[in-house]
């Protein structure tokens, strides 16, 4: 950890992850975009994909490995911060409605982070 010396967004975009539902037993795959107003303290830039990384590695659902990454930077950095994932489920396109090619979006947000969304929906 650093310390911040301002309080300019970070924002790390398509972060891919790999991982299993533990719902279906077959894989989910994505992206991540991370986010966040910085506090006291920042973070390298590849601790980011690690820690997405390190979430994404167990018996998953997308849901929760968008929340587990939030609540990591936010024990850790205590920011002010967004956490956006999107995914596409092959349990979707495998079984039940057989859905090819659509993804579910989700997000876990922290604190103020109005303008942190507005300025990752724009890139």
């Amino acid at each position: 950890m650093f310390n911040a010396e301002g309080e300019s967004p970070v924002v790390v975009r398509d972060v891919q992850f790999y991982s299993l539902c533990e719902h279906h037993l077959l894989p989910f795959h994505g992206r991540l975009h991370v986010g966040y107003l910085p506090g006291r303290h920042i973070i390298g830039l590849s601790k980011i994909p690690r820690i997405v990384d390190l979430f994404a590695r167990r018996f998953q659902v997308q849901e929760r490995l968008s929340e587990q990454v939030a609540d990591a930077l936010v024990q850790t950095l205590e920011p002010k911060g967004v956490v956006v994932s999107e995914a596409q489920h092959l349990c979707k396109a495998m079984r039940g409605v057989q859905e090819h090619g659509a993804s579910t979006t989700v997000r876990a947000t922290r604190g103020a982070c109005g303008e942190l969304l507005a300025m990752m929906q724009r890139s």
